[in-house]
């Protein structure tokens, strides 16, 4: 969840940003985390050229990775709930 987070962070930066001349994008690159799941692993600025007087921001991009973020979000934030549900019914059985 706090990966998630963090992306979407990333990607309202980007957008925040998309009409600030010479502002290069920003991409999360998720890997494999010491404790187990998955963290950011790196943060990589955009090489893409951008139009005089603008930004290298695709509108699009970053509105569909805000959308793949708060779905994880969301599916993570399930899990737990599910998780949650069962412990308490098995805390159930055993009293």
């Amino acid at each position: 969840m706090q990966t998630a987070a963090k992306r979407h962070n990333i990607t309202a930066n980007n957008i925040a940003n998309l009409q600030t001349e010479g502002y290069q994008a920003k991409r999360a690159i998720n890997g494999d985390s010491p404790t187990g799941g998955v963290d950011i692993v790196e943060i990589q600025t955009s090489e893409a050229p951008a139009p005089p007087g603008s930004s290298n921001v695709d509108l699009t991009t970053e509105v569909t990775n805000q959308i793949v973020d708060k779905n994880t979000y969301e599916a993570n934030a399930t899990m737990l709930k599910a998780q949650n549900d069962t412990l308490g019914t098995l805390l159930d059985i055993l009293e």
